[in-house]
């Protein structure tokens, strides 16, 4: 164990005292752990009996390589850090980013032009995406020369614009996306394959653990003739859950998302739209099947009340659910509305996919009750 691992976050290289990002910067690994971990069990209280043994994190540092900053421009040049206090506060050297994305965007900083509308970079492990406050407009190259020159010693492969006029709650615009430099795709390796990903395509952080998770949920869901990924993401998981003779219908609402998975597991079937709406879809798929698992990996606001009961109410209703959560709090609420449709909570699994945050994640699983 090295000192990044028992060491207080505040006592590390980087770490910025002011920033308030992280709930547990006076904790070493093992105490933030323990107190996430307490946290997580008051909200999930009615099924305390079923919460197993946490997972903890094996890369409590340098592990986020994944990072979206602010903007501001000031007379000594731009700042990158979080919006705080309405300024933007540096974090040029985060303990918590990978060290090639510290190390990139310290040379952004000095390279960009200056008198940028820039409001957000965004980098997305090898793909940066650099968000203008602006309508699209065409750079000078005699301008950019210099940031073409030495891009060969960043770790980026692809540069793109995003032009948001209305940047600042919505980060991105999507319909003016536009390549500056290199690739706008990369691809990266997980349980021995490629996965490609574009610019702004949600990825983990914590692959080993994300790796036991899917895992996990895999051995849970079994055999099913016909398995529903809901929220595939760029189907990571989605490649898991194809066996030979089992149908897969991934769904995601992100639009880029949706590509990559098409592109990655062409032998599944892929619908862009949310869940909700996807129902009549969802029925149409499982209608004629044996047996239906599912595995859902919502965002922070949960599955709801109304995708619970669509899921509970299809002709071929699932006999099996993994639930990957990343809020305890709709978690529960989701957990009480399953077992208002009749499943029951076999078990939840506490995992710690960002280490030194507040953050925690939960593998629930689910199964259809006999009764």
């Amino acid at each position: 164990m090295n000192d990044g691992d028992i060491s207080p976050l505040r006592d590390l290289r980087g770490c910025v005292q002011a920033c308030r990002a992280c709930r547990y910067k006076s904790d070493s690994y093992a105490s933030s752990w323990e107190s996430k971990q307490d946290w997580n069990r008051k909200h999930l209280l009615p099924w305390e009996s079923r919460l197993g043994a946490g997972k903890p994190s094996l890369m409590q540092i340098r592990y986020r390589d994944r990072v979206l900053l602010h903007v501001e421009e000031g007379e000594a040049g731009y700042r990158f850090g979080l919006l705080q206090d309405e300024a933007v506060l540096e974090i040029p050297d985060c303990p918590l980013h990978t060290e090639r994305q510290n190390q990139s965007l310290q040379w952004l900083r000095s390279a960009l032009p200056r008198g940028l509308p820039l409001r957000f970079v965004f980098s997305n492990r090898e793909l940066l995406t650099l968000v203008l406050k602006s309508k699209p407009f065409e750079w000078n190259p005699g301008v950019w020369s210099r940031v073409l020159e030495e891009l060969s010693s960043t770790h980026w492969r692809g540069i793109v614009f995003d032009f948001n006029a209305s940047a600042g709650r919505r980060v991105f615009s999507a319909k003016n996306r536009i390549p500056f430099f290199g690739q706008d795709q990369a691809a990266l390796t997980w349980k021995s394959r490629s996965f490609f990903y574009g610019p702004v395509t949600f990825l983990q952080n914590d692959f080993p653990l994300y790796e036991q998770a899917i895992d996990a949920s895999d051995a849970w869901l079994g055999e099913g003739s016909a398995c529903l990924d809901l929220y595939c993401g760029m189907g990571m998981s989605t490649s898991v859950f194809m066996r030979p003779g089992r149908r897969v219908l991934g769904i995601e609402v992100a639009g880029e998302s949706v590509q990559y998975a098409r592109q990655n597991v062409p032998d599944a079937q892929f619908l862009q739209g949310t869940i909700e709406n996807r129902l009549p879809q969802i029925e149409a798929f499982v209608r004629n099947e044996p047996s239906v698992v599912a595995f859902v990996n919502p965002s922070r606001s949960g599955l709801g009340e109304s995708v619970v009961h669509g899921l509970a109410r299809l002709s071929r209703r699932p006999q099996r659910i993994a639930y990957l959560s990343c809020n305890p709090r709709t978690l529960a609420h989701d957990l009480l509305s399953f077992e208002a449709n009749g499943y029951d909570v076999h078990s939840i699994s506490p995992v710690d996919f960002f280490p030194r945050t507040g953050h925690i994640e939960n593998l629930a699983l689910i199964t259809k009750n006999t009764d």
